[in-house]
């Protein structure tokens, strides 16, 4: 019979876990300078040649482990740890077939740390990208023990993958109809339901997952995301303010709170929350960012204006605070300055269609009709008929009084999309009075 080694604690991967401290923080060194010194006070102890067999691993000295493991005449045969360690040898080797073959073997023999032997099972199919027998073992090592918070973690992760929401709904309610206090398969659940989807029942989950345990913090992080993605910012606010209750949160969850104050318009307290997230990386281009956008809502654009050139100035990349700045500048009437946002997002993104629009329009806006139509004709190259560009072109040609192309133009323009009829006179009140354009706007009216 196989047994369980009794200094490795049960409900998470073996292969990690009989590891000491520094093996968890990759100090293979010192961990196999530990299990040396711990064989000096007990020489030939099982557990110590198995930890010094993992170090020796993990330092990729596979032949001095795979020596140890095969003529230390003190190792412990019969423990699922040694399966797993010569399994890791070959995973390192490449060497799947052989690594799957000891696995399978160990299972047949093994009536303890079966939910390892099917977790590290699962690793070598994982690496084959064999995901169909990835889920499938990871869901043997649940149902032989269902305290395996790896495997629950892995077997989310697999079914986010492999989009495989449905399937995991229905294996998780099997789990919990022998353990209803399961809180790892709520979780599982949780999510599943979330990509679905269905998030009142994903919701659901997750207070059953806190009514199990009102400290797990990231439930509470997880319904108030879904609560505001619902637009439900006074529930998802009171989810958030649990969690801080619970400890300090990350400079993301202050930002988010900051969001549902600022959708709750109390823009001070939602100001507040973004620079507690400043507090914690005074670096944070984010949250300068939102103490912008907030600031604008209440139309104090000069502390707006400091607020996003802040965030700029610690992420230049950001085609977001660029579009907010060109934006920004256009209701101030400032069209230079939006000009020289709109050329930025330009240079990193000449995709972006509406940036020379909007460019043109601010040329048109300040008078200077050629460079409009200069900027119009550059966007044509790129990206030819465009239909925002062509209307915006007859709002140039007919300020610049070459009547018979602007009239031409408005004709195709309306004939492929009537909707601009709505903005002309918007643009051009005085257009209200030319008869051909009124001519023009009753052909394609009542389409």
């Amino acid at each position: 019979m196989c047994k369980g080694n009794p200094f490795i604690p049960r409900g998470r991967r073996t292969r990690r876990n009989h590891r000491e401290f520094w093996l968890e923080e990759d100090e293979a060194n010192k961990a196999y300078e530990i299990s040396e010194a711990a064989l000096i006070l007990h020489p030939n102890h099982p557990v110590f040649l198995l930890q010094k067999a993992d170090s020796l691993v993990e330092l990729n000295r596979l032949e001095e482990a795979k020596d140890l493991l095969d003529n230390n005449v003190f190792i412990d045969r019969i423990d699922a740890n040694y399966f797993i360690l010569q399994s890791e040898i070959f995973i390192k080797l490449n060497k799947f077939e052989e690594a799957k073959s000891i696995l399978l073997d160990a299972i047949e023999i093994c009536e303890e740390e079966m939910d390892n032997l099917y977790l590290q099972l699962a690793d070598v199919y994982e690496l084959e990208e064999d995901y169909a027998n990835v889920l499938h073992y990871l869901k043997k090592s649940i149902e032989e023990n269902v305290e395996n918070e790896e495997a629950f973690n892995r077997l989310w992760f697999c079914v986010e993958l492999t989009e495989t929401h449905r399937e995991s709904v229905e294996f998780h309610h099997l789990i919990l109809e022998e353990h209803p206090y399961c809180i790892n398969a709520w979780y599982n659940i949780s999510h599943a339901y979330s990509n679905l989807g269905e998030k009142d029942k994903a919701i659901e989950a997750l207070e059953y997952v806190i009514a199990i345990d009102e400290n797990f913090d990231i439930a509470y992080l997880d319904c108030a995301e879904l609560y505001f993605e619902k637009e439900l910012y006074e529930k998802a606010l009171d989810y958030y303010l649990e969690a801080e209750k619970i400890f300090k949160q990350h400079k993301d969850t202050y930002c988010n709170i900051g969001m549902c104050y600022f959708f709750l318009d109390d823009q001070i307290k939602a100001r507040t929350f973004f620079r507690k997230a400043i507090a914690q990386d005074n670096e944070y281009a984010e949250a300068y960012f939102r103490i912008a956008i907030s600031y604008r809502k209440e139309h104090k654009n000069a502390q707006a204006e400091e607020s996003f050139l802040k965030a700029i100035s610690l992420d230049d990349t950001n085609i977001i605070y660029w579009q907010f700045g060109a934006d920004f500048y256009i209701e101030m009437e400032d069209y230079e300055k939006s000009n020289v946002f709109l050329l930025n997002i330009i240079s990193q993104s000449n995709s972006s269609v509406s940036s020379w629009v909007n460019m043109a329009m601010n040329h048109f806006n300040m008078g200077n009709f050629d460079e409009a139509l200069e900027t119009l004709d550059l966007l044509d190259d790129i990206h030819p008929n465009i239909y925002y560009a062509k209307c915006s072109r007859f709002l140039l040609l007919y300020r610049m009084e070459r009547m018979t192309e602007a009239l031409a133009l408005l004709n195709d323009v309306l004939a492929e999309d009537n909707s601009f009829i709505e903005i002309i006179f918007e643009h051009l009140p005085d257009a209200i009075n030319n008869a051909a354009i009124r001519e023009i706007i009753e052909i394609h009216s009542n389409k």
